[in-house]
């Protein structure tokens, strides 16, 4: 309904595009030719040979975009306050005014993303335990590839991911003195004012939410070496090239919720 969907400011609409700016096409072409091996006829050991030396382009390639990212994320917040200013806050609690993207609180909340991709929000990157495990359930509902064994690996490794960033989420808590809950509510006036109150002031802040996302994105990066070491190379490969549509259908999810609030 026009309730859920999400209107972003233009400043919102800039930050994506320049953040996604560092998302390498590359990255797409090597997911495209992992998919182009895993629908070919071959079977077993030449198929798993075929897709082995992608897989260490593919996290290569997104281990640099998340670095880049980060960096750039880093230089935002030095420019960012802690929360939205009180007349911001303020607006963006009627539905019809477009979510701005005007503090650290809103880059640690990817607010420059719409409900669907935001979904899998983990202080400033994607949490790889949601994505990998709707990635998973996409294989195993849409594609019914997966075996027993398959499951086993993938159950195993989300396990592992799982603890990670609830760990991570635990070290937050701790570093901001605040609930990850809250936080997800700083456009709300009364949330903003409290987070503005309850976390160190000053340059203090800028180093202490650069630290926690740059965590995230490590963890990120760590997860996807993870899945890549664990996993055998054509269900790896399987999961990645599962990644990548599942992101795409929150977009797409993001983009019709967006155009039907324009229609209305």
């Amino acid at each position: 309904g026009e309730s859920e969907a999400v209107l972003h400011h233009r400043e919102a609409v800039q930050m994506r595009q320049v953040l996604s700016q560092k998302e390498s096409a590359l990255s797409d072409e090597i997911v495209r030719s992992i998919e182009e091996i895993l629908s070919a006829g071959e079977q077993g050991v030449g198929k798993a040979a075929a897709v082995a030396p992608l897989l260490v382009s593919y996290v290569r390639t997104e281990t640099a975009i998340k670095e880049q990212q980060m960096l750039l994320k880093s230089r935002m917040l030095a420019h960012l306050p802690l929360v939205p200013n009180q007349a911001q806050a303020e607006a963006t609690q009627d539905h019809n005014i477009p979510v701005k993207c005007t503090s650290m609180l809103c880059l640690f909340s990817q607010c420059y993303l719409g409900l669907a991709e935001r979904s899998l929000c983990l202080m400033g990157e994607p949490s790889l335990y949601a994505l990998l495990t709707h990635a998973g359930q996409y294989l195993a509902e849409r594609k019914k590839c997966l075996s027993d064994q398959d499951q086993k690996q993938i159950q195993t490794l989300l396990r592992k991911l799982k603890d990670d960033e609830v760990e991570l989420v635990k070290t937050m808590q701790e570093l901001l003195n605040v609930s990850f809950a809250l936080v997800e509510q700083h456009h709300v006036p009364h949330v903003s004012n409290f987070l503005s109150q309850c976390v160190p002031k000053g340059q203090t802040t800028t180093l202490l939410v650069s630290g926690i996302l740059t965590h995230a994105t490590q963890m990120y990066i760590k997860g996807l070496k993870a899945a890549h070491r664990t996993l055998e190379p054509v269900l790896c490969a399987r999961m990645f090239a599962a990644m990548k549509e599942v992101k795409q259908l929150l977009a797409t999810a993001d983009s019709l919720l967006q155009h039907t609030s324009d229609i209305l």
